[in-house]
């Protein structure tokens, strides 16, 4: 039988991670809105559809599958192997 003390710091330890999974939703969930945001920026300078890395013409079919893709593939590959 569990003890009073070790419920409550079971019932504590699932309390913070439900928080902390709560949390996690809602910063993915911001971040899309700021590349969402940043993107509509591009749009309005110009620059969107263009790799900020290499600054070449990202391929139509990235943009479509996503839209606030900031680089093109072969940049976003390359950022993601070094990371």
């Amino acid at each position: 039988m569990m003890s009073l003390d070790s419920a409550a710091r079971a019932g504590s330890a699932v309390e913070r991670f439900s928080v902390h999974e709560a949390r996690r939703p809602c910063a993915s969930a911001r971040m899309v809105l700021a590349d969402a945001q940043a993107a509509r920026e591009r749009t309005g300078q110009g620059t969107y559809g263009s790799c900020r890395q290499c600054r070449h013409p990202m391929e139509p079919a990235r943009l479509r599958i996503v839209p606030r893709a900031r680089y093109c593939g072969r940049c976003h590959h390359f950022r993601e192997a070094r990371s």
